[in-house]
């Protein structure tokens, strides 16, 4: 479609606004009717993952694992960054989602990805796509904490 002679994109079928976005607002046009028996207006995560709606900048440093193309994990967080004021993200978080602007012909969809076998240079292409140009006030970042290891039992 064009405006003035220049190509505008139109949004597509997505945009993704967190895993339990209905829960809070509910249905939207096109979501199916819940609930039904057995179903639930809260999506749950995995244990131990969290998900975080930040402002740019966000403020996170992030290293890519040592496997190549395992993913990111937070290697530290800028001082008085958003990323820091939220206080839900540590040093040695794993990224294992992000969502990220996809443009197809005409359109555009924001959904969340899995990064969990992205290199450090698409999950910053990823974490750039969520720009005010395609209606996105934030970044949607899925995070998991690593487990902490069992206390060894004390020698006696």
């Amino acid at each position: 479609r064009t405006r003035g002679g220049i190509i505008v994109a139109e949004f597509g079928e997505a945009f993704y606004m967190g895993f339990n976005y209905n829960a809070q607002y509910g249905p939207q046009p096109g979501d199916p009717i819940l609930p039904n028996d057995g179903d639930t207006w809260d999506p749950a995560l995995p244990e131990g993952w969290s998900e975080i709606a930040l402002e740019t900048p966000l403020g996170i440093m992030f290293e890519e694992n040592e496997k190549k193309n395992s993913g990111v994990r937070v290697i530290d967080l800028v001082p008085d960054s958003n990323a820091a004021r939220h206080g839900g993200i540590a040093v040695g978080d794993q990224l294992v989602g992000v969502t990220a602007v996809r443009i197809m012909g005409g359109k555009y969809e924001r959904r969340m990805y899995d990064t969990r076998k992205w290199d450090f240079d698409v999950v910053v292409e990823a974490i750039q796509s969520n720009t005010p140009k395609f209606n996105c006030e934030d970044v949607l970042l899925r995070f998991e904490r690593p487990a902490t290891e069992p206390a060894a039992p004390a020698a006696e």
